[in-house]
């Protein structure tokens, strides 16, 4: 699988994967990434996900640091309406 990054999980369940998601349909693309619109397959909740490719996070240090920021970032719950919040990541 293509799939190393998913900004989207509850920290509260560990035992969240990629497989208790549904993609609903591709919401948009970036250089490195994709953003999907995923449903919780018991809750029902809807979440994006973000996926980003393993080769970019093994093969180039500056952007696995980049990324690192970018969920520090995510998870601090800014008041800000231009930022999502990261519930949690986990790899695949």
């Amino acid at each position: 699988s293509l799939i190393s990054q998913d900004i989207v999980l509850n920290h509260e369940d560990s035992t969240m994967s990629k497989e208790n998601f549904q993609t609903i349909k591709l919401v948009g693309t970036g250089s490195y990434s994709h953003v999907y619109l995923v449903q919780n397959t018991k809750t029902s909740e809807f979440f994006a996900m973000k996926s980003v490719p393993k080769e970019f996070c093994q093969t180039k240090l500056d952007f696995a640091q980049n990324l690192a920021a970018e969920k520090r970032i995510l998870e601090k719950k800014l008041a800000c309406p231009y930022l999502a919040t990261a519930r949690s990541c986990f790899e695949t």
